[in-house]
């Protein structure tokens, strides 16, 4: 069973040099700034975005980079496992051995 299309256009992003090269790159450069506003101890940080929200944003960055790769390993995990049944288990006794031995 071939990919479905949803997972066709995620694999053409994540194979297009844009996705390693700008946006994961860009999302990267945006996590690095979140952690060291977090660890800017002044109150006026804190009055712009509490550290639960920074933390937050640094999450739902990280997500976004690996969500993808994460999905389409899982879509060809479930191809494959239907493509290939597992084989039978062995039958009582049968210890992997043919008949004429």
């Amino acid at each position: 069973m071939p990919l479905d299309e949803a997972h066709e256009a995620l694999s053409r992003l994540l194979l297009n040099p844009a996705w390693d090269g700008v946006i994961k790159t860009r999302i990267n450069l945006m996590v690095k700034t979140l952690y060291n506003q977090i660890i800017d101890p002044s109150q006026n940080r804190k009055d712009r975005a509490s550290d639960d929200f920074i933390r937050g944003q640094i999450q739902a960055l990280k997500w976004v980079v690996t969500f993808p790769d994460e999905e389409m390993n899982h879509a060809v995990t479930e191809i494959l496992m239907e493509a290939e049944p597992p084989p039978p288990p062995p039958l009582f006794g049968d210890q992997g051995r043919t008949p004429n031995e």
